[in-house]
């Protein structure tokens, strides 16, 4: 798998997530915490996974497709996304939105 394309799936994912729950919070703060909108962003990560190893087997050519190199490149693309949206609620959650504290708490 092209190391380069796991890192930009990664990174489209993580943005996507992050665009995602801008909407949200602009829409509604509470919505952020939505127990709905929470699991309903997995589908960004699995979807750019997904294409990220079907992109692979394609760079692989007409070969069977070692299952390692398709998780590896899954797994790169998660951790990326996961970490890109994780900074992102730190930052906000520290800096960005003072109420969303309060908006857990309840």
């Amino acid at each position: 798998m092209n190391k380069q394309k796991t890192l930009v799936y990664g990174l489209i994912a993580g943005s996507a997530t992050i665009g995602y729950f801008l909407l949200f919070y602009f829409i509604q703060p509470r919505l952020f915490f939505s127990l709905g909108v929470q699991w309903a962003s997995l589908l960004i990560f699995i979807g750019c996974m997904v294409l990220a190893v079907r992109n692979g087997r394609r760079l692989a050519g007409e070969g069977q497709y070692p299952w390692q190199l398709g998780l590896r490149a899954a797994f790169a693309v998660y951790v990326l996304a996961a970490v890109m949206y994780h900074l992102f609620y730190c930052l906000l959650y520290n800096y960005g939105g003072p109420e969303l504290a309060a908006i857990q708490e309840d």
